[in-house]
């Protein structure tokens, strides 16, 4: 009897050895796992320097860039272009400046003129309610005359202050914050006439009444 128990318990250790060896032979067979150890943090992640509300705003913070463009086609063709750059200095209050670029080509029969004008501007914008700006402006564009004593067309400067509402709509970009609608009035509108003929009105716009959409 005993011999019939060590010869049982010889057989189950030799098929286990073989079992074993088989399965660490097998290269199909899956490896086992092995976790590491688990990662602990010692503090939880920290926001970024430029998430924290609370820091003091930088110069970059205060920053506007954008631009307008405007385009009007008929007898009187004028393409507005104009990149801007300002400063929000308070909450409410935003100066900026810029460049113009203008093509102007007038087609009414028996008189056909085109020109390119340039020129510059300066603004400020002031939130009175919410969206709702009032603007100032200060325009100085060149522009060209026929003088009628000569036949000759000349240049001179046309300066134009401008006043009136602005609508922004936020973008939540952070250098262009808002989408705009301005309208505006010229108030020397009437004064922008040809030197050696009163009654010829040179402002490129047509009217003392300017509506300019831009991104700023």
């Amino acid at each position: 009897m005993k011999t019939l128990k060590l010869s049982i318990l010889v057989l189950f250790l030799a098929c286990s050895g073989q079992l074993l060896m088989a399965q660490t032979s097998n290269p199909d067979a899956q490896p086992l796992r092995q976790d590491g150890p688990i990662r602990v943090l010692n503090a939880p992640p920290q926001p970024k320097p430029e998430d924290d509300p609370n820091r003091p705003q930088s110069i970059m913070d205060k920053i506007r860039v954008g631009g307008s463009f405007g385009l009007s086609v008929g007898t009187i063709t004028n393409i507005n272009i104009s990149p801007m750059i300002g400063l929000q200095l308070t909450p409410k209050l935003t100066l900026g400046t810029g460049i113009i670029y203008q093509y102007y080509k007038s087609t009414f029969p028996g008189f056909n003129y085109q020109n390119n004008l340039f020129g510059g501007r300066v603004f400020g914008l002031y939130n009175v309610l919410n969206g709702l700006n009032a603007h100032v402006e200060y325009e100085a564009l060149s522009q060209k005359y026929l003088d009628i004593n000569d036949g000759k067309y000349k240049p001179t400067l046309l300066n134009s202050f401008l006043v009136g509402g602005t609508y922004s709509q936020p973008t939540g970009g952070r250098l262009v914050r808002a989408v705009n609608l301005s309208v505006l009035y010229n108030l020397n509108y009437n004064s922008q006439v040809n030197p050696t003929a009163s009654f010829q009105n040179i402002s490129p716009y047509n009217s003392p009444l300017v509506i300019r959409a831009s991104f700023f």
